[in-house]
């Protein structure tokens, strides 16, 4: 009696169940990757920098492959599914058993929820970390069933990656208007800064203007040394020559205003050298912020490009096959599978009423 209950009743339930009521699962296999534009290149000697960029290409790839692999696993996904397509009746076929089919018994749930639980058990998503290709498998209860299922999840994997796309384009855009504005403030805030210190000073360029004094010191320098080399030969020749104290009087003046310009320039509160180091800082600080506008002018430019450009897309490495032998179930390994496992269970059961006897004895 215990042979009969444990092995021949369920392997007897299995083998009516695969021969007259378990359903034909046909399966569609495609494979596919997301791939990045940025960094590819020509074929020749890679550089080290290429390397790098090809590497970290790479690395992006495969984390946008991970998005687009949970995104297909999503109930987001199972929801447009069953919204946009006739996903539900796949499930429900006249072909499908009790078993397989969702769902499976008049009275079972039919919530998204329960649609989200059974979603593993007709659509499987691998990823193949060291090539960055995923292996998507749809199983169904007619040959087109499958292969009209792994289609449409192949174009929601592509809305997908477009609006992976559309999101990194308009972040960049965003922060590239941010950065033009910010930059713009700045280049403001760095010319009134200059434009206020032009008005209080009184001076447009202490450096220009600097340059022309020390060009008049110099004029004058040469003009009281040719003044002294004719006073040496008024004197020599003409001691009481009325033109000495002409020339003498020329040259004192000369040296008042050389005196008078050298103190323009160092040596008092209000001199070039002590108004220089501001102005230098707000010049400076003017130029940096008109280069790091252009800089960031240039950048919103190369993004409102690339806004033009696809970085990122799926590539089906191999279509979808259209099925033409189910694939399952494996009904001959299947029922050696269950009457190995009852017959482990027969045994174990028997030995230990074999145990049990012996303990009563």
């Amino acid at each position: 009696m215990l042979a009969i209950a444990v092995v021949a009743v369920p392997v007897s339930l299995s083998i009516i169940y695969y021969a007259f009521i378990a359903a034909d699962i046909y399966v569609s296999e495609a494979h596919f990757a997301v791939r990045s534009k940025a960094g590819q290149g020509g074929l020749g000697v890679l550089s080290e920098n290429t390397a790098l960029q090809a590497l970290t290409s790479m690395s992006a790839s495969l984390d946008e492959t991970r998005m687009v692999n949970d995104y297909l696993s999503s109930r987001d996904a199972i929801k447009k599914l069953a919204e946009e397509t006739n996903f539900r009746s796949l499930l429900s076929r006249p072909e499908a058993d009790f078993l397989t089919r969702f769902p499976r018994l008049p009275w079972s749930r039919d919530s998204q929820e329960a649609l989200y639980e059974r979603y593993s058990d007709y659509v499987s998503l691998e990823l193949d970390t060291s090539t960055g290709i995923s292996t998507l498998r749809v199983f169904g209860f007619r040959p087109s069933d499958p292969l009209e299922l792994a289609r449409i999840l192949l174009d929601f994997g592509e809305q997908r990656v477009n609006q992976l796309n559309e999101r990194a384009q308009q972040d960049t855009v965003t922060f590239a208007k941010a950065l033009v504005s910010q930059n713009r403030e700045r280049l403001k805030s760095s010319q009134v800064a200059l434009s206020e210190f032009r008005e209080r000073e009184k001076l447009f360029d202490p450096k220009l203007q600097g340059a022309s004094t020390i060009d008049l010191i110099a004029k004058l320098n040469f003009e009281i040394a040719r003044l002294g080399a004719e006073l040496d030969e008024v004197s020599v020749n003409s001691p009481g020559s009325p033109k000495i104290t002409s020339i003498k009087t020329r040259i004192d003046a000369m040296e008042r205003e050389t005196q008078k310009l050298r103190n323009t320039l160092v040596g008092s509160e209000g001199s070039l050298s002590s108004r220089l180091p501001e102005y230098e800082r707000l010049a400076m600080d003017h130029g940096l912020s008109t280069k790091t506008l252009m800089a960031s002018l240039a950048f919103f430019d190369e993004a409102v490009k690339d806004t033009q450009q696809q970085r990122l897309y799926l590539q089906r490495v191999v279509e979808p096959n259209s099925p033409d032998y189910p694939l399952y179930p494996k009904k001959l390994r299947s029922l050696l599978l269950i009457s190995g496992f009852f017959l482990c269970i027969y045994f174990v059961l028997q030995a230990l009423g074999s145990v049990i006897l012996e303990h009563d004895k």
